[in-house]
Parts: C-alpha cells; structure tokens; sequence
C-alpha cells in the first residue's frame, strides 16, 4: 500500500525521457514507482485528469534571505505554483552568511545559494537605488570567503554584479577575483550583467567556460546582441546562459534576436525579489510562459528549469526517479490571450499559459 498515487497524469521528466500518460505512486515522502496502479491501493487517490507532471520547478536565480537583507522574499514564495527549490544568487557574502541558516533549514522549499564575493552580500540595495556590493577592493575577504565556502556545502557558485551601480569603479576585478577563487575549488562564477561600465564584451573576456551568465537576454546598452557569436561560442565551450528576468533583465527584442539567431538560454529563472515579483517578473512561472509566448515548446522548456540546473550544480532535484524526493508539480497549459511585459515596458500577448493545479514536496501537498 501506497501513501499517495497520483493518476492519469501526463509524465514529463526529461531525465528519464519520458513522456507518456503513467501514474505516480509514493510513499516516505518519495517517488516509489511510474507505471499502472490500477489495482494498488494507498492512503490517497488523485486523479490528475491528463494535467501535465513534472518534477518540482528549480528557480536558480532568486533573492529569497527574507528579513536579512532588503531585496529579499520568501524562500517558499513560488512553492504554490511548482517552484520546489530556488537558488540564492548572493543575497548574503561571507561576512554574513552564517545569518540564513535557520531560514534555509525552515523553508520547505529546498534552498541552495550562490555566495556573493563581497563581504556583506548585497547590503546596499535600497528603496531609493543602490551602492556597490564591493565599494572597495579591502571589503573582498578571499579567506574567508574560502572557509565559509567549505563549511555550507548548499553553497554552489559565486556570485558578482559588475555594473555602474552595482561594482561602480571595479572594472572587471571582481568577476576576475571570483573567476579565479572559483576555478581553485571548482564552483562556477555567477556574473551578473548590469548597466556598463563594465560593457558586456570586457565581462565575457573575463569570464571563463565554467561560469554563468545572468540577465543574458537583456536590453539596452550591455545587451548581448552586438555579440552573439561571442556568446554562443562561450556556451559551446561550456559557459551557461541563464535569464534571469528580474526588474530590469529581460527584454522581448533581444530574446527574438538572440534566439533566432541560435543563442537559446540553458536555464530559465526568475530573479525574484521584492521589487520584481510584483511585476513584470512575478515568478519563475511567468518567466516561462514568456518563452511559450516566444515560439518555444513546453518540451524545450522543463529541462530548462529540472534536469539542466540539477546537472549544471550537482542537484539531488530535477527528477521523477524512483528512490527521489517526491517534488513534484502539476499543472495544465490553459489557452489564454492576456499581455506579458519586459523590463523594458514592452508587451507580447500569450495564446496559451500554465496553469498551476497541485505541488508536492517531499511527498506533502502544498495548500495554496
């Protein structure tokens, strides 16, 4: 006997390159089976009605260190609608990260952080605007960074923002810096692209293979679309293009070039925080729907935000197989005509949307 089977739904797990009608049984909080359970039992039945289940959602652009910093949501924030793990993109440096313990053992999403080379995070990100995360070179503490590193194993990357506001006169030595300390004990470097200086070319020519490239498909004066072909040789020799949507990192025209012109994102997240998940962000979920709204097919779509962030970071998530944690979500593609906008003010309208109808996580139904 079962705790829970979950029936006729349609199983979507890129993983195990399924996709095909199947049920679901679960038990201890785990996936035990996918198959026929027309004649087992269990404590409860759902009967999906051909919704569409997949595993839990990872959003591996977040700022969710609630109450620690000003930017910050709640780790559970998009649990409702699927989005069963998230990622911290260096809310927190190493001067202050012993701060988000109780929250990431507390939140029922699984959180796992990307450290911020800075000392203190991102402590200056204000109602009003912002001043750098590293105001100097001293606030970098590269030991200490090291050490925080080797005793929070969730940590997975390191974060830095090069950008007028956001590095101010740094150029490109922090995304150097990081770039190095990373390839010493083997993370990736998480860069951000903001507004110049630094312009966008000097920060491709300082990152390295192993890195991530965040607001890859923004607009205005640092967008990748004088350098495509840059970009795309870069993500064949590895460097991952992530979204990044956030409150000003996502600009409809340059997914249309970028795309068509072959660059297509590895991941999708969010960049959720507290003034982005108002709008026109709102959550990982609306990011995707944008990208449904820009051609791309739902198939192409889930393994951007399971399988590719659970390979790209060593993730025990991203998947329906039997023995893992039972995150998983459901929910149905709903035909739907309403306005999607960009940070840059732009609007494309949907023709279809998904529509979130249960979240499991570890095995537990997540009441919205």
């Amino acid at each position: 006997m079962y705790d829970i089977i979950l029936k006729n739904g349609k199983i979507m797990d890129p993983i195990q390159k399924l996709e095909s009608k199947s049920d679901i049984a679960i038990s201890r909080g785990r996936i035990k089976a996918i198959g026929s359970f027309a004649d087992s039992s269990a404590n409860k039945v759902v009967d999906l009605g051909g919704a569409i289940v997949t595993p839990g959602f990872i959003d591996i652009h977040t700022h969710i260190m609630e109450n620690l910093t000003y930017l910050g949501v709640s780790p559970d924030a998009q649990l409702h609608e699927g989005v069963t793990t998230v990622m911290d993109a260096g809310s927190l440096g190493p001067g202050n990260y012993a701060s988000s313990r109780a929250l990431i053992n507390n939140a029922r999403s699984t959180v796992y952080t990307f450290i911020n080379l800075g000392f203190a995070g991102i402590p200056f990100f204000m109602p009003n605007g912002q001043t750098p995360d590293i105001p100097f070179k001293e606030s970098v503490d590269v030991d200490l960074l090291k050490t925080v590193i080797d005793q929070n194993p969730e940590i997975r990357g390191i974060k830095v923002r090069p950008g007028k506001f956001s590095s101010g006169e740094l150029g490109i030595w922090d995304i150097e810096t990081a770039a190095s300390v990373s390839s010493e004990i083997g993370l990736r470097t998480v860069s951000h692209v903001g507004n110049p200086p630094p312009e966008i070319e000097d920060i491709l020519n300082a990152l390295g293979n192993e890195s991530v490239l965040t607001h890859a498909f923004r607009g205005g004066k640092n967008s990748l679309v004088d350098f495509v072909d840059k970009a795309k040789n870069m993500q064949n020799a590895g460097m991952i293009i992530d979204i990044g949507h956030g409150k000003a990192g996502f600009s409809f025209e340059s997914a249309k070039y970028l795309m068509n012109n072959g660059l297509i994102p590895d991941t999708l997240s969010s960049d959720i925080h507290i003034r982005s998940i108002t709008g026109p962000c709102k959550g990982l979920v609306e990011t995707m729907n944008k990208f449904i709204a820009l051609g791309m097919e739902l198939s192409e779509i889930i393994p951007k935000v399971t399988v590719k962030p659970r390979e790209i970071f060593d993730l025990d998530e991203g998947t329906l197989f039997p023995g893992s944690s039972a995150d998983i979500t459901v929910f149905t593609l709903e035909k739907k005509n309403r306005p999607l906008e960009d940070t840059e003010g732009n609007i494309l309208y949907s023709t279809e949307v998904i529509s979130p109808k249960l979240t499991l996580k570890n095995g537990v139904f997540v009441q919205k």
